[in-house]
């Protein structure tokens, strides 16, 4: 079964400053469902932790919690496989861009990249490196500039792999 089932080894002590209810007594709660903690919201930020006291009212609690927390896992699930996949393509950027920049400059509060067109033509990749500094937003940008679709194409199969088995495993 793919549903978390409610045992000692999925629940965490979390110590807060300030003090959590139990969601199936209302008692003061210090454990919460590891499988939703950290899922990310679909608004932005994270969604709520649910809390519970010990076991027992995490056992009480299950048919009601059991759709959301699936959710949440599998929310988790892909926000992972998402940032695995930016994290590669990134990585396949630096190695695999094909000219230079020469100088950024800022326009509307966005980066504006001056390409360099004298560029040898002898190698078709160029190593990445910057002429300037560059902050993480600025380097990113460079890397995804003109290149989302070729390197979707190429990350298929990861993409594919990472997703696997989640289309028949809806909430």
């Amino acid at each position: 079964m793919s549903a978390v089932q409610p045992t000692k080894h999925n629940m965490d002590p979390i110590t807060k400053s300030e003090e959590q209810k139990c969601r199936s007594c209302g008692n003061p709660a210090t454990k919460c469902c590891v499988a939703c903690l950290g899922a990310p919201s679909l608004t932005g930020g994270q969604s709520p932790t649910t809390w519970y006291c010990g076991a027992a009212c995490q056992k009480t609690d299950w048919a009601a919690h059991k759709e959301g927390c699936k959710a949440n896992k599998m929310r988790k699930i892909i926000f992972r496989a998402g940032s695995t996949v930016q994290r590669v393509f990134y990585m396949y950027r630096e190695i695999t861009i094909d000219w230079t920049y020469t100088t950024i400059e800022e326009s509307n509060s966005l980066p504006c990249f001056h390409l360099d067109i004298d560029q040898s033509l002898d190698e078709l990749v160029f190593p990445f490196s910057s002429n300037t500094a560059l902050d993480e937003q600025e380097r990113l940008s460079l890397l995804s500039y003109h290149a989302f679709g070729e390197a979707c194409g190429f990350m298929h199969n990861l993409i594919k792999n990472l997703l696997q088995g989640m289309r028949n495993q809806r909430p």
